[in-house]
């Protein structure tokens, strides 16, 4: 974006300092800069690190008054009131969190680029360069400030940022829930979310509202007023997130694949080197263009060599049409856990040749008999089940719904034939449809939706613990949290 306006030489403000052993940034040519920062809880605007001229600022990285968001400011020229290129993050930082800004101008390409924690988040054309007259100069609470004499790429900055952070070797982990997106994360309104860590990214997918069924199609309204689709978002450190663009989007598909609406209850998995993605769908547009010959719920299970995809081979999955998750075990076995907990062998190595070989049921975690020792008035829905093994034992989630509360139900095996042992601690985990992944600190963690923090559904994400006897003990939480991490 590109605006005009008087500059003030914020540079040359007495709250800012020259670092030791700063020199003037060659800023008639390529550079990048890049600072560690913490934010203050508080408004207007904040520089981190700058540069000026006579009469302007050649750029500045810095923290926005109004709407508090990360930016990177760049004029064409050291006159007053030239023309300023501006890139700026679509978040704003959590106060008392360290990030990592990094600010680049490419001469050659007349553009410059702002990151945050490796990410990049904003790109603009910059017409013009010119030399600073001033050292370059810090402001706030900055650290280990570097500059390059060129055009750092997307790849440079994400491997820098990865060196630091093990370089730094940080010795806690802090999140606040709910987890308000920073950057293009998936929005407020969602459900059934999942997390899914592979090579240090946090990846997410989760069911995008409006959250209508087939019953409730509406063709006033885009795709019928179905979900929009299978949105992919990614995170280095579950707060600043990107979008890495759709597995599959209404809109973009044929009008008669079996899967073209609805999209619930996505979730990630890795089976050896083949990534997949399972989720609810069906048509809406006509009865025979479904499975099973009529509108309905449905399950699909789709395969790629990259978790970004693009992902193939879209395969019907027999059994009930929602929520199906799938588990892998140390054997290499794989495993689909249906709504109401019943789990069965799976064969996915022919999925190349839309095949899927169900096996029979193995056993039931819960059911609706067990309402009781869950505190149920009366039977119930079990559903979002989520199975993972640890120390030995088997976990099986799931959801259940009480008058009042979505809550988490837990079953507990040592065997995937069972026996299964309840939790009767099902409305301590006011968690309902979660899925659970690898944290930063390397344990199992929760995401879910947070039923209690707002009327909107944020995600929200928490560390689990298991006592002696292999219970689960996992509060959630609302506000700043902090971990410490493993040395």
């Amino acid at each position: 974006m590109r605006v005009s306006l008087n500059i003030a030489v914020i540079c040359g403000l007495s709250a800012l300092t020259v670092p030791a052993g700063a020199d003037t940034v060659p800023t008639d040519r390529s550079f990048s800069v890049s600072v560690h920062v913490k934010t203050q809880a508080s408004n207007g605007t904040q520089v981190f690190v700058c540069q000026a001229g006579r009469n302007a600022d050649v750029f500045t990285l810095q923290k926005n008054d109004g709407d508090n968001h990360f930016a990177f400011t760049h004029a064409d020229a050291d006159q007053a009131g030239a023309p300023v290129s501006r890139v700026a993050s679509d978040f704003s930082p959590t106060p008392g969190v360290w990030y990592t800004l990094t600010g680049v101008y490419d001469a050659a390409a007349k553009r410059i680029q702002l990151y945050a924690n490796g990410t990049l988040l904003a790109a603009a054309p910059a017409a013009h360069s010119w030399q600073a007259v001033t050292p370059i100069q810090t402001s706030g609470e900055t650290r280990d400030l570097r500059t390059y004499p060129r055009a750092l790429t997307e790849k440079e900055v994400a491997a820098f940022y990865a060196a630091d952070q093990k370089r730094l070797q940080p010795t806690a982990f802090s999140w606040a829930n709910p987890v308000y997106y920073q950057g293009s994360g998936p929005g407020a309104d969602i459900h059934d979310p999942d997390i899914f860590t592979d090579g240090g990214v946090y990846y997410c997918v989760a069911t995008l509202a409006p959250f209508r069924n087939y019953t409730d199609r509406d063709p006033k309204l885009p795709d019928l007023g179905s979900a929009p689709g299978i949105a992919l978002y990614a995170s280095r450190d579950l707060k600043v997130w990107k979008s890495k663009g759709w597995i599959l989007k209404s809109s973009s598909l044929p009008d008669t694949v079996p899967y073209k609406h609805q999209f619930w209850a996505p979730e990630l998995h890795k089976f050896g080197k083949k990534y997949y993605v399972i989720f609810g769908g069906s048509n809406w547009i006509e009865d025979k263009h479904n499975v099973g010959g009529h509108m309905g719920y449905y399950q699909f299970v789709g395969v790629a060599d990259k978790i970004t995809g693009p992902y193939t081979h879209f395969t019907a999955l027999e059994g009930p049409g929602v929520d199906t998750s799938l588990f892998q075990d140390d054997d290499g076995q794989t495993y689909a856990v249906w709504p109401g907990n019943e789990i069965h062998s799976i064969d996915l190595s022919h999925i190349d040749r839309d095949e899927i070989t169900v096996g029979p049921r193995l056993s039931r975690a819960a059911g609706p008999e067990d309402y009781k020792v869950l505190g149920l008035p009366v039977p119930g829905t079990m559903e979002g089940p989520y199975l993972i093994k640890h120390g030995g034992t088997y976990y099986c989630f799931f959801a259940t719904t009480y008058p009042d509360l979505y809550a988490t139900g837990i079953a507990t095996a040592k065997s995937l034939r069972g026996p299964w042992t309840l939790d009767p601690r099902t409305r301590a985990f006011p968690c309902g449809h979660q899925a659970e992944f690898i944290g930063p600190d390397g344990r199992w963690w929760m995401a879910y939706k947070h039923e209690r923090s707002e009327t909107i559904p944020w995600l929200s994400v928490d560390p689990i613990d298991f006592d002696q006897q292999g219970r689960v003990q996992m509060t959630p939480t609302a506000g700043p949290q902090s971990v410490m991490l493993k040395e």
